[in-house]
């Protein structure tokens, strides 16, 4: 228990005091691989893949702010409200719901990892509102997706 906790501070501490704004970074916590890009004003952009949590979990994009810090609070989209979406390189894509277990859902899924694996600008809106403006600068460098496959890929 004492090392689980201590991972997750180290996990937290790495991220928010070493972070480069627009450079993805990777990491893993309780079965998930872990994507995110901070800007210079540390708003978080981040994409959880439950790679190794078997059926019990399912993967999750979401936004942290100053205002909005933890994932409970976070800008994300839950099964049935899906407020977030995202531009990326000038054009739109949806934002999969809170699971990829459907048919559809799992497509969505495969656009967005696809889109934003490459994305050299990524704009968030939540009710249409922009949010924040990411501009990777090392676009597929650490990016590396093949275990973050939707539930009808795997």
């Amino acid at each position: 228990m004492k090392k689980l906790l201590l991972t997750q501070a180290l996990f937290l501490l790495s991220t928010v005091t070493y972070a480069v704004p627009n450079v993805w970074d990777t990491g893993f916590e309780k079965g998930h691989d872990v994507y995110l890009i901070n800007d210079t004003k540390n708003n978080k952009l981040v994409m959880s893949c439950a790679s190794g949590t078997g059926d019990t979990g399912d993967h999750s994009v979401y936004i942290t702010t100053s205002q909005r810090t933890d994932y409970e609070t976070a800008y994300k989209n839950t099964i049935s409200k899906r407020p977030l979406t995202f531009l990326i390189n000038q054009q739109v894509v949806a934002v999969p719901p809170a699971t990829t277990k459907t048919s559809n859902s799992s497509s969505e899924w495969k656009k967005f990892r696809n889109k934003i694996a490459g994305a050299k600008q990524i704009e968030a809106y939540w009710n249409d509102k922009k949010v924040v403006t990411f501009n990777p600068r090392n676009p597929n460098a650490t990016l590396d997706l093949k275990d973050c496959l939707s539930k009808f890929e795997e």
